[in-house]
């Protein structure tokens, strides 16, 4: 598994793997920025599973 590093420059203080449960709980309690990414990143894998 690839290690993942936070980055600070960017305020970001903690990174972690999730599975599908993990990111439906996140996406609750996150800015809508990453939402977007976070669909993008949805649609993606949907595809690539069709």
């Amino acid at each position: 598994m690839q290690r993942l590093e936070a980055q600070a420059s960017e305020n970001i203080t903690r990174v972690e793997w999730m599975d599908a449960t993990g990111v439906e709980a996140m996406k609750q309690d996150t800015y809508p920025a990453i939402l977007t990414v976070i669909s993008a990143w949805e649609e993606a894998v949907h595809r690539s599973r069709t």
